[in-house]
C-alpha cells in the first residue's frame, strides 16, 4: 500500500468543522428552497454529498461541522430546536455509517477506481445509510406534530431519494476532484474539454429546456440524449470528466425542470425533482462506471507501456548501472514526469546513494540535480529514506511544504512540487529506491504506484540477476585461469616426472646391472669351490658355500621382481583380445616340473573365455598367482588347485581355488603390499613382492584382484578382467 507524505496542515479541525458547517449551510438552504412536500423535506439535498465526501477525505473529525451545519439549517427554517437537533443527530449518523461502510468494503477514497467499489459505494452509502437520515427525519417530523402521518410516506421516499442522489452526484464529484492527480494542460486536451463542455451544455439545454425546438406546449421525452456527453467525458477524461459533467448535466437539468421544461417537468413539482433526481442518480452512476472501466483499462495499458519501455532496457543491459538512465528516462517519457533519480543500497555504509539522474531537455535544475548526486540518505530520512524504512511506494503532493524532505528550499527555488518513489525490492529485501519529480502539484495517483510497485520488483529481480551473472563470470574467469595455470604446471610436473622416471628407470637398470654382477660373480666362484675344491672343505665349509648360492640366488630373484615391479608402474601398455585357456595352459607348461616335483593335482574348468588385457602381464599374474596355490600347501598335503572363470556383461572373473594353509581375513589387503610375508622364508621361500606385482598388474589391465579364505581349508583368490570389446583394435602387447 502506498504512503503519503506528512505535510504542514493548512487548516485546523474547529477551522475545516466551522467551513464544513458554513458549506453545509449554504448547499442546506439551496435544497430546503425546492422543499415542496414539506418545509423541511426536498428531493434536492446536496449535503448528503457534501458530508459523506467530508468524512471520506478528512476523517471523523469533522462530524461535529456536519451536525452544526445540519442543526442551523433545519433551526433557521423550522424554528424547533430538539427537532432540529434530531434531524440535525440522523444526518451526521448517515454520513459516518456511510463513510465506514465504505471505508470498509469499498477501499475509501477509493471507491471510484474499480467497478466493483462504484457499485458497493452505491448500495451501502446511497441506498443502504441515506435510510436512516429518511427514517430519523420523516419519524422526527411526525412525531413532532409538524407533519401528518398519512404524509409519512411521501415524506419518508423524497428525504430518501434525495439524500441519496446527493450521494451519488455529489459525493463522487467532490473526493475525485480533491484527489485528482494534476496533469501538465495540453492544448489539444483544453481544446477537447471546451467542445465537451459546449457540447454538455448545448445538450442540455435541448433536452432540459427544450430549446431550438418547436415545442408547441409538448415536452419532448429526449432525456436519453444527456448520456452522450457523459459518455465522451467518461471515455475521454476518465472519473474527473464523468462526475463533472454529471454534477454540470444535473444542474442543468434542475434549472430547466423547476421553469416547466424538459421530460420530467409535471405539474406536481415535487413528481417532477424526483423523476428527475432518480435518472440523474442512473446516469451517473452509468457514467461512473463506465469510466471506471475505460480508467482500468488505461491503467493496464499504461502499465504495458511502462513494462514494455522498462523491459526493453533491461534486456539490452548487462548491469543496473548501466540500464539506470534509460529506465528513469522511459519512465519519465512515459508517465509525463520532468526528472527521476536512481538510489541503490549501500550494505556496508548502511545509506543510500545516487547512482543516476535523467531529466526532460526543457528541464534545467542543476542545483537539485548536483544535491541529489552528492548526497546519501539513512533509513527514514528524505524520500528516498522513507521508502526504504516502510518498503512501499509513497507519494508527495508538493515537496516544498513536506516536513521531511532535506532538499525542499532547493526544490523550492528550482520549481520541483509533486514528487513519487518506490523500492526496488527482491523479495523481502530492499536494494534501492527510484525517484521522480514534476514542475506541477500533484494529486497521489494509486493506480501509477501500484504499477511501478510491480515494476519494482522487476528491476529488483533483474539487478540480483546480472549481480549473479557477474559474480559467476567473474568466478569462471578466474576458474579458467586457475585451470590454464594448473594445466601450465601440469605438463611442466608431467615432464619433470617423465624425466624422473627415466632417471631412476636408468638409475633401476644400472644399479641392478651393477649389483647383479658381482652376484653372478659370488655364485660361480663359490660353486667352483663347491665342485673343484670339494674334497678340501669339510660338511660345515659345504654348507656354507650352499648356503651363499642359495642367497645369491634369492638376491637375484629379488632384483628381478623388483625391476618387474617398477617396469609395472610406469610401462605403456598395449591390449588385445587373448584367451584366457591358452594362456593358463603355457603357465601350467612353464610350472610342470614344479606340478610334477609336488604331484600336484590340476584341474582347469574348461572352456575359458577371451579376455581384454595384456599378454606379457596376464602370464606373469598368472605365473604368481598359480605358483602360490602350489606353495602354500602343509608338507603332508597334496597340492589340489581348481581353476574357473565366470562372465557377466564387463568382466571375467578367474578364481584359482587351493587347498593350502589359508589367511586370516585381517590380511586380506596387507599380502598385496611390497616386501609383506605371513611365513618365514625357511617354511614358504620367496622374496614378498609376488601378490604386489599381481595387484599392479590387474590394476594397470583396468581389473582387480582380490581372496577370500579359510584358514587351514584353502585360499580362492580371484580377478576380474575386461571383457574384449566388440569394437576393440588388437594392439600388439608391451613387455
Amino acid at each position: 500500500m502506498a504512503t503519503q507524505a506528512t505535510t504542514k496542515p493548512a487548516l485546523s479541525t474547529p477551522a475545516i468543522n466551522i467551513a464544513l458547517a458554513g458549506l453545509y449551510f449554504v448547499a442546506g438552504w439551496f435544497g430546503l428552497s425546492l422543499a415542496f412536500v414539506h418545509s423541511s423535506v426536498t428531493a434536492v439535498w446536496p449535503p448528503t454529498g457534501i458530508a459523506l465526501a467530508a468524512v471520506l477525505l478528512l476523517g471523523k473529525r469533522v462530524w461535529p461541522g456536519i451536525l452544526l451545519g445540519a442543526f442551523l439549517i433545519n433551526e433557521v427554517k423550522s424554528g424547533h430546536v430538539l427537532t432540529s437537533m434530531a434531524i440535525a443527530a440522523g444526518n451526521t449518523l448517515e454520513a459516518l455509517a456511510g463513510a465506514w461502510l465504505v471505508n470498509r468494503f469499498a477501499s475509501g477514497r477509493d471507491a471510484f477506481e474499480r467497478t466493483r467499489n462504484i457499485w458497493k459505494f452505491v448500495l451501502l452509502a446511497a441506498l443502504l445509510t441515506t435510510i436512516i437520515s429518511a427514517s430519523v427525519g420523516a419519524t422526527t417530523l411526525c412525531l413532532s406534530g409538524r407533519a401528518a402521518w398519512q404524509n409519512y410516506g411521501a415524506i419518508w421516499i423524497t428525504w430518501w431519494l434525495g439524500d441519496m442522489v446527493g450521494a451519488i452526484i455529489v459525493a463522487p464529484f467532490l473526493v475525485i476532484w480533491s484527489r485528482r492527480p494534476s496533469r501538465p494542460l495540453q492544448p489539444a486536451w483544453v481544446l477537447e474539454a471546451v467542445l465537451l463542455l459546449l457540447l454538455l451544455v448545448l445538450i442540455g439545454h435541448v433536452v432540459f429546456f427544450q430549446s431550438w425546438i418547436p415545442s408547441q406546449g409538448k415536452n419532448y421525452p429526449l432525456e436519453y440524449l444527456a448520456l452522450l456527453p457523459l459518455v465522451w467525458a467518461s471515455f475521454r477524461f476518465f472519473q474527473p470528466g464523468a462526475s463533472l459533467a454529471a454534477f454540470i448535466m444535473s444542474g442543468i437539468a434542475l434549472q430547466g425542470t423547476l421553469r416547466g421544461f424538459g421530460p420530467f417537468a409535471l405539474p406536481d413539482q415535487n413528481q417532477s425533482l424526483l423523476l428527475l433526481q432518480a435518472f440523474m442518480g442512473t446516469i451517473t452512476v452509468t457514467a461512473l462506471v463506465l469510466a471506471a472501466v475505460v480508467s482500468e483499462r488505461a491503467r493496464v495499458e499504461q502499465f504495458l507501456r511502462v513494462e514494455h519501455g522498462v523491459s526493453r532496457v533491461l534486456a539490452e543491459a548487462n548491469t543496473l548501472s548501466e540500464a539506470a538512465r534509460k529506465i528513469l528516462q522511459s519512465i519519465c517519457e512515459t508517465a509525463g514526469w520532468e526528472t527521476g533519480a536512481i538510489w541503490l543500497l549501500d550494505k556496508t555504509a548502511g545509506e543510500l546513494r545516487c547512482v543516476e539522474t535523467w531529466r526532460m531537455p526543457a528541464v534545467n535544475v542543476p542545483e537539485f540535480e548536483t544535491v541529489t548526486r552528492s548526497r546519501t540518505f539513512a533509513k527514514g530520512i528524505g524520500l528516498p529514506g522513507r521508502i526504504w524504512a516502510s518498503g512501499v511506494p509513497a507519494w508527495i503532493r508538493d515537496v516544498t511544504r513536506d516536513q521531511n524532505f532535506p532538499r525542499g528550499p532547493i526544490a523550492a527555488r528550482e520549481g520541483l512540487h509533486a514528487a513519487f518513489g518506490f523500492p526496488i525490492r527482491l523479495g523481502d529485501d530492499i536494494l534501492g529506491v527510484i525517484e521522480f519529480f514534476s514542475r506541477q502539484i500533484r494529486q497521489p495517483d494509486d493506480s501509477l504506484l501500484q504499477t511501478m510497485a510491480v515494476l519494482g520488483s522487476q528491476i529488483g529481480q533483474f539487478h540480483e540477476r546480472k549481480q549473479a551473472e557477474s559474480a559467476l563470470r567473474e568466478a569462471q574467469a578466474q576458474l579458467r585461469q586457475h585451470a590454464e595455470e594448473l594445466e601450465d604446471r601440469v605438463i611442466e610436473r608431467t615432464q619433470e616426472l617423465k624425466e624422473t622416471i627415466q632417471s631412476l628407470e636408468s638409475f633401476s637398470y644400472s644399479i641392478a646391472h651393477d649389483l647383479r654382477a658381482p652376484l653372478r660373480a659370488l655364485q660361480g666362484f663359490t660353486k667352483i669351490l663347491m665342485t673343484d675344491y670339494a674334497a678340501q672343505l669339510d660338511a660345515a665349509a659345504q654348507g656354507y658355500a650352499a648356503r651363499i648360492v642359495r642367497a645369491a640366488a634369492r638376491m637375484d630373484e629379488l632384483i628381478q621382481d623388483l625391476l618387474l615391479y617398477g617396469r609395472l608402474s610406469h610401462v605403456e601398455l598395449g591390449f588385445t583380445r587373448i584367451s584366457l585357456e591358452a594362456h593358463i595352459d603355457k603357465v601350467l607348461a612353464h610350472l610342470a616340473d614344479d606340478v610334477s616335483a609336488k604331484k600336484a593335482e590340476l584341474r582347469v574348468v574348461r572352456p575359458m573365455p577371451e579376455v581384454w588385457a595384456n599378454s606379457t602381464v596376464l602370464e606373469q599374474v598368472l605365473v604368481n598367482l598359480i605358483g602360490n596355490a602350489l606353495k602354500f600347501v602343509p608338507a603332508h598335503l597334496r597340492p589340489c588347485v581348481e581353476l574357473k572363470a565366470e562372465t557377466d556383461d564387463k568382466f571375467v572373473r578367474l578364481m584359482i581355488r587351493d587347498n593350502g594353509i589359508g589367511i586370516q581375513a585381517e590380511h586380506y589387503e596387507r599380502i598385496f603390499n611390497v616386501f609383506e610375508r605371513l611365513h618365514n622364508e625357511v617354511t614358504y621361500p620367496g622374496t614378498g613382492i609376488g601378490l604386489a606385482i599381481v595387484r599392479r598388474g590387474v590394476e594397470r589391465m583396468k581389473g582387480r584382484v582380490g581372496v577370500d579364505s579359510v584358514p587351514g581349508k584353502g585360499s580362492c583368490f580371484w580377478l576380474e578382467l575386461p571383457k574384449p570389446a566388440v569394437q576393440a583394435v588388437a594392439e600388439k602387447p608391451v613387455g
